[in-house]
């Protein structure tokens, strides 16, 4: 007789009950990467997820901005072309007595010649230089592909120069 063994926490030897995403970050397979920046009045800027692993699927949950000026567009592409990374940001697992660390790298300052395949849009509104606000949470989940490069770019459309938080949570399988 064979049969399927219910999933256990690996430090409790529990029979997990916790939805299965909550389960990642119990098993050191979600992070997070939250960072402030600045952006010049009518400048864009560009953040690249590189996925170069193969065998990698990170499930992007969270993907938030918020900014303290407006208005900003942001748009997110897949497969664009890149000419330099930009300066590696340290992502930080959720599970802090794991020692995984992230397969998926995220970059700021990406210098991009060519933005790749258009997914999605939002803008923070708002009067020039004044009030800001935040971009909603991700739909559900982005699901990426293995070995494939995204950006993030962020276009400050007149509001001043600005600060702005990036916030990314995911997990991988």
């Amino acid at each position: 007789m064979s049969f399927i063994p219910l999933p256990t926490d690996d430090t409790t030897k529990s029979v997990e009950i916790i939805e299965w995403e909550h389960a990642r970050i119990h098993a050191g397979k979600g992070f997070t990467n939250s960072r402030l920046f600045t952006l010049a009045n009518n400048a864009t800027t560009y953040h690249l997820f590189r996925n170069s692993s193969a065998n990698n699927y990170p499930h992007i949950r969270t993907l938030l901005v918020s900014a303290g000026g407006s208005p900003v567009e942001l748009h997110l592409y897949e497969a664009p072309t890149v000419t330099s990374v930009g300066t590696l940001q340290a992502s930080s697992n959720n599970n802090r007595a794991s020692s995984n660390v992230a397969n998926m790298l995220i970059y700021s300052g990406a210098t991009v010649s060519a933005d790749g395949t258009f997914l999605a849009s939002d803008i923070i509104t708002g009067g020039k230089g004044v009030g800001g606000a935040g971009t909603e949470n991700a739909q559900r989940e982005w699901l990426l592909k293995p070995a494939t490069d995204y950006i993030l770019k962020l276009v400050n459309v007149g509001a001043g120069n600005i600060s702005y938080g990036l916030k990314i949570f995911w997990y991988e399988n």
